[in-house]
This record gives structure tokens, C-alpha cells and sequence, in this order.
């Protein structure tokens, strides 16, 4: 219900599936009404550094929030192409940090936002986000910008914007 209230849109499928994975393939994925957790997460890299215990066990208690959000960021509103999918990733990302704060606390959404700060302080970029379209080598899609509307918009609305 947080998600509902705070994106103004009801959630959009009938039931949302939890599938719990106890195989290390992946983390997260968050297809339409469905939400797979995989153990992936507790001892991969996270980023370009290895997440510390407290980072992990933050990132773990939070997965299930940040995918969900991708009913939302990731399926009525889509990327244009491969190469936006970071702002799906960024939006949901900062969603799970609400719920963090609604559930926990501002001392808990402030322990997460210090995580991301810690993050990119500790990473070097290759790039600038002005150059990353002439630097990244990807998908082209997208034609309709950086962002899209999902599958029950008309191609003809998508054109005219």
C-alpha cells in the first residue's frame, strides 16, 4: 500500500508472486506479478567493492522492497531500451529506501543512503553521465527518449511524444 500511495497508482496486477530461490543464480528479478529472490546477494559484489556483513544484510532485508517497486519502475513505466534501465534501477532503489524509512525509521533511510554514498565514492568512473551515450556501446533503442510507457500505451501516443 505505501508503493500505491506514494506513486499515486494503484498496483496493476491481480496478485504478486514471491518465488524464494535458494540457489545463488541471481539476487532479484521482478517480471509483472511476480517477485524472484534468489540467495545470490549474500556473497557477491554488489557494484565495484564487496559489501561489508552490516551492507549485506541491509541490501537482503531491503531486496524484496526494491523489487517490488520494479512493478512500478520496470513495468508501467518501462526503460526505452537496455541502456536507460539504470533509472529503472535508481527509482527503485530509492523506493526501497522509503519503505525503509516508513518501516524503520530516518535513522534507517540515512544508514542507506550512506551506503550509496560509500558506494560511489569508492568507485571510479569511467565516464560522466553527460558522455555515458556516446561511451556506452548498447542497445539503440529507445527512440522515444530515455524513458517509455509500458505495452498498454499505443505506439502512436509514444510517437506523438
Amino acid at each position: 500500500m505505501l508503493y500505491q500511495r506514494i506513486f499515486g497508482s494503484e498496483y496493476p496486477y491481480g496478485k504478486l508472486d514471491l518465488i524464494d530461490d535458494p540457489t545463488e543464480a541471481l539476487s532479484g528479478q521482478a517480471p509483472a506479478g511476480l517477485v524472484y529472490i534468489g540467495s545470490g546477494y549474500r556473497g557477491t559484489q554488489r557494484g565495484p567493492r564487496q559489501m561489508n556483513n552490516a551492507q549485506i544484510e541491509r541490501f537482503g532485508r531491503y531486496l524484496v522492497a526494491h523489487e517490488v517497486a520494479h512493478q512500478w519502475w520496470g513495468t508501467q513505466v518501462a526503460a526505452a531500451g537496455s541502456r536507460h534501465r539504470w533509472f529503472e534501477e535508481a527509482l527503485a532503489e530509492y523506493s526501497s529506501a522509503l519503505y525503509a524509512q516508513q518501516a524503520y525509521g530516518v535513522k534507517e533511510y540515512l544508514a542507506i543512503v550512506e551506503d550509496w554514498r560509500q558506494e560511489v565514492l569508492g568507485t571510479e568512473m569511467p565516464a560522466s553521465i553527460q558522455d555515458a551515450e556516446s561511451t556506452w556501446d548498447g542497445d539503440q533503442g529507445g527512440a522515444y527518449g530515455p524513458m517509455q510507457a509500458s505495452a498498454h500505451v499505443s505506439s502512436s501516443q509514444r510517437q506523438a511524444a
